[in-house]
């Protein structure tokens, strides 16, 4: 009887545990809350209502626990959004947000205007960026200076906007590693001689601009 009546205590004490770890679990996946702070900016800075697809956004409060479209997380950070396509309108948000683990950003093929430069934030405050995709959008003016301190971008992917100069930092000092810079169509006068000194780069993509004058040395070896 004592055997039977240990036995009968288990099931109820496990159940506790797992109810434990359920909840400990569930407070560790909540998304920081800077990061949703950012990712409800850009909803709100760049039309979120009349998105084609917003599955997901501002209906939960945690975007990597109730699943919002086009974003990705390890652990309770946001690594990954992803919206081509999706019907984005209106200038750059002034402040982007702080997503100091963000991996991949592409926001290609929308309708997003005005100027990188004025409001960097997004590219100054992540260490971790690897990847940043905008083509196809209506960004004008010079590129931020932060794209030449990014210090895992690899690539950057801007084709197809009204972009007139790159930034004069991508000294061998800089530190960059990248290694696709794509920029065609746009409105870029000359070839920033600095890029010459980016020692990973492997594709560069000017085409269709409206450059003048020669092509620096040091890029004709690519």
């Amino acid at each position: 009887m004592r055997a039977l009546l240990r036995f009968s205590k288990l099931p109820s004490m496990s159940c506790c545990m797992l109810l434990l770890f359920g909840f400990l679990y569930m407070v560790s996946a909540a998304t920081d809350t800077s990061e949703v702070d950012g990712l409800e900016n850009i909803y709100n800075v760049l039309d979120g209502p009349n998105w084609i697809n917003r599955g997901g956004w501002l209906v939960g409060s945690d975007p990597c626990g109730d699943n919002w479209y086009g974003i990705k997380c390890i652990q309770n950070h946001i690594t990954s959004i992803s919206l081509d396509y999706n019907g984005l309108n209106g200038n750059w948000p002034s402040d982007f947000g702080n997503f100091p683990f963000l991996k991949y950003l592409s926001l290609k093929h929308n309708s997003i205007g005005g100027s990188l430069s004025a409001n960097s934030s997004a590219f100054c405050s992540s260490v971790s960026l690897e990847q940043i995709y905008l083509d196809g959008n209506l960004l004008l003016g010079s590129l931020p200076v932060c794209f030449c301190t990014c210090p895992a971008l690899r690539i950057l992917s801007l084709s197809s906007n009204q972009f007139s100069s790159s930034p004069s930092c991508w000294g061998e000092n800089s530190g960059s590693i990248l290694e696709q810079y794509l920029v065609s169509n746009n409105s870029f006068t000359f070839i920033e001689p600095s890029l010459g000194a980016l020692v990973e780069l492997r594709h560069l993509d000017l085409s269709t601009n409206q450059l003048q004058g020669e092509i620096p040395s040091r890029l004709s070896q690519l």
